[in-house]
């Protein structure tokens, strides 16, 4: 985390360090401990104050300085493949892997029982896709986002960008005072009224 995110400079995780491990003045070590215990159960993003050393093109320009997310997750679901992929990847090749979401932003998050019609959805804005031989008999749950709960830590508290798979409250221990604006969270509301329709009135 620390090769591409300039941790140091994340206010909100300083203030975890402070508060977790009641130290005055948090070290790349202690603030590389808070990263690693927010995603040792998460399947979370964090938006974070981008290295200089970082090409523009994996990073994001905005009025308040240079940005990167970083995304990770739990491999223990059968239903995630992302991490996994990425894991082998840095493990075979030494290589990160930079990407946009596997969605169009017009479109629900895609699952791996739904790879195909992901395949036909983006196979000519793409450079590669790695699909599963298998599909998992235990499906998830239709209402069951596939997706990473997002955080901006770039500002002075941790801002929520992206409701997902694990509810923001849940990160509470972290970030105490954490905002979470009236849009994201009605957005997953309506995805979820969606969802119970569909199962409901649709079949």
């Amino acid at each position: 985390m620390h090769l591409f995110a300039d941790i140091e400079q994340s206010k909100p995780l300083v203030n975890a360090a402070r508060r977790i491990l009641d130290i005055d003045h948090p070290t790349k070590t202690h603030l590389t401990w808070v990263l690693e215990s927010i995603y040792e159960k998460n399947s979370v993003g964090l938006l974070l104050p981008a290295k200089d050393s970082l090409p523009n093109a994996v990073i994001s320009s905005t009025d308040s300085g240079r940005k990167v997310l970083v995304l990770g997750a739990s491999s223990s679901d059968e239903n995630d493949l992302y991490n996994p992929v990425l894991c082998y990847m840095n493990k075979r090749y030494g290589k990160i892997v930079a990407g946009t979401s596997g969605n169009t932003h017009s479109k629900s998050v895609y699952s791996v029982a739904s790879q195909y019609q992901l395949y036909e959805d983006l196979k000519y804005k793409v450079d590669g896709f790695v699909l599963l031989d298998a599909i998992p008999s235990r499906l998830p749950k239709p209402d069951r986002a596939a997706s990473s709960t997002t955080w901006d830590l770039t500002s002075e508290v941790a801002t929520l960008m992206r409701w997902g798979n694990q509810h923001p409250l849940s990160f509470k221990k972290f970030f105490p005072d954490s905002v979470i604006p009236k849009d994201v969270v009605k957005e997953l509301h309506r995805e979820r009224m969606f969802q119970f329709i569909r199962r409901t009135l649709l079949g």
